[in-house]
């Protein structure tokens, strides 16, 4: 009856455009309580004509077929969803649509929301990551992410705090979104109304700059892939690392890479990008043959788009030839820097802590190899916790393909931040980035708290520097950004700019032009704070 409750609603209601909450494959209730992948007649019939199998009885990675039923969800999902669009366009072409792909436009409505029983740690980037990916993926289409008032479903009458929402609302904008706003019944009933003044600024100063806002698109040079199907620890300490060192970058999603012009872009991070297809295995090899830089981690290729594995890897240009051993417990293990390591944030140490998987592998002759591991060794009593052995097993290869090069990392340093946190970490790729890649972060003295992207407007024709302070992030908690009177930014660009204001504060800001890079002072820095240079 789907397709009558939509004509019904097209006809009798004069809407602008129309959202499908929650739809696919669902396995839970709202109560939590999990019932298991759908096994009614028409899901058996299709699967078994699509995949000459019985369904999976679990849901395990590991099984062959539950593979395949990712593959048949994405599948009947997508299929399902362009009946929806075109049976939505043919009654009314002026509707947008809610991930309306076939169209080539409208929008992507999503959440940013908590969970009592959702593991820890909150992703603090929410609003970015969900607007990066949207704007990054399909340029045609409005980002609209919301903040979700309540804290979960059980307590939909309680609202997060206050500071959380606005920091949401300030990552959408800062990233080329749209905002939204999310609540359980009336606004003038509403039992918890906490959150209504933040929310409330930030639509206002929204509203103040519309038409500025309605042009913004990314300018970053690197760009972060989505896994498909695997967990997002790494993806997520990946995103965290380029941000927390101000490395601007786009998000994309599978399906869309091989689609994609990459040659915007310097640098590619496949975070564990296990399954790629073959055209996205060709595009990166053709980036990086044409004189860009990726950095590939773990299994990255080692799986297709269809969720087999191969029996060679899909990218060529990895330097990678065989993989002897992937062993899981590497606990007390290190990396010793190699004396050609550019080790400009990893200071006053010679180590690289290591936990998690470890993949042994050959390489190609003339790849070069940094860091040596320390394999896993004695650890207590305290009187013998030393090592006595470094092998000549890589950290970090680094190879030529064509004109560009591979950097490729036979561990999982974006799972370990993620999960850990120590700078230890990030310092370390961001030396591998910037030291050997020779990619350049968004200088200046600007805090780690504090997320940085690079966007142009073309209402006024400018560069846009957005900030936003998530100095408020404590631990479980989000608080009000601490107000910074005063840092610098240091940036790229080929003239000394003729203007260089704040759109917060609505003046001209102090700044210096020399040698092709710009430094701007940015006083009072609040929340959010976007700086324009034309």
């Amino acid at each position: 009856y789907a397709l009558e409750i939509i004509r019904e609603v097209l006809e009798t209601l004069r809407i602008d455009g129309i959202f499908f909450n929650m739809g696919g494959y669902q396995v839970s209730d709202y109560s939590g309580n999990y019932y298991g992948i759908c096994h009614c007649p028409a899901c058996r019939r299709l699967f078994a004509e699509q995949f000459g199998a019985d369904l999976p009885a679990a849901e395990d990675d590991a099984d062959p077929v539950y593979r395949k039923y990712r593959l048949f969800k994405e599948r009947t999902s997508a299929a399902y969803h362009r009946k929806l669009e075109q049976f939505i366009h043919s009654l009314r072409p002026d509707i947008c649509v809610d991930r309306g792909y076939s169209l080539g436009s409208g929008f992507v409505r999503q959440e940013s929301n908590t969970a009592i029983r959702r593991a820890l740690p909150h992703w603090q980037y929410s609003g970015s990551d969900n607007t990066k990916w949207v704007v990054g993926s399909y340029p045609g289409f409005i980002a609209s992410n919301t903040t979700v008032d309540f804290i979960d479903f059980p307590y939909r009458h309680v609202a997060v705090s206050p500071a959380q929402q606005s920091l949401r609302l300030a990552q959408s904008l800062a990233n080329g979104g749209a905002l939204d706003y999310y609540l359980i019944g009336r606004l003038d009933n509403h039992e918890d109304t906490t959150g209504y003044n933040d929310v409330k600024s930030v639509f206002e100063f929204h509203a103040e700059h519309e038409e500025f806002f309605r042009t913004l698109t990314p300018r970053a040079r690197i760009l972060l892939a989505k896994p498909r199907a695997v967990d997002d620890a790494e993806y997520r300490g990946w995103f965290r690392i380029l941000t927390e060192n101000h490395f601007p970058f786009d998000t994309i999603v599978p399906g869309v890479l091989a689609e994609t012009d990459l040659s915007k872009y310097d640098l590619v991070v496949l975070p564990n990008a296990v399954f790629l297809s073959d055209a996205e295995c060709r595009k990166i090899d053709e980036f990086v043959e044409n004189g860009g830089a990726v950095v590939a981690v773990y299994e990255s290729g080692v799986g297709s788009a269809e969720y087999e594995y191969r029996e060679r890897n899909g990218l060529r240009s990895l330097p990678v030839t065989r993989v002897l051993e992937k062993r899981d417990a590497m606990s007390s293990s290190y990396l010793k820097l190699t004396d050609g390591f550019p080790a400009r944030r990893l200071t006053g140490t010679s180590l690289v802590y290591l936990d998690g998987p470890y993949l042994y592998a050959e390489y190609e002759t003339d790849a070069t190899r940094h860091t040596w591991l320390i394999p896993p060794h004695m650890y207590g009593p305290p009187e013998r916790c030393y090592y006595t052995e470094i092998t000549e097993h890589p950290g970090l290869v680094v190879n030529r393909y064509g004109n560009g090069r591979v950097a490729y990392i036979p561990w999982l340093p974006g799972t370990l931040f993620h999960r850990q946190g120590y700078v230890n970490t990030p310092n370390f790729i961001a030396d591998v980035l910037e030291g050997l890649l020779g990619i350049a972060p968004v200088g200046g003295t600007v805090s780690p708290m504090v997320e940085v992207n690079v966007l142009a407007s073309s209402s006024p024709g400018a560069t846009v520097v957005s900030l936003v302070n998530g100095s408020g992030h404590f631990g479980t908690t989000f608080y009000r950004p601490i107000p910074i009177a005063s840092t610098t930014i240091e940036i790229a660009t080929a003239a000394a700019p003729r203007s260089v204001r704040s759109l917060v504060h609505d003046c001209e800001l102090t700044h210096d032009w020399a040698d092709g890079k710009l430094t701007v002072a940015v006083e009072n820095l609040g929340l959010f704070e976007f700086v324009v240079i034309e």
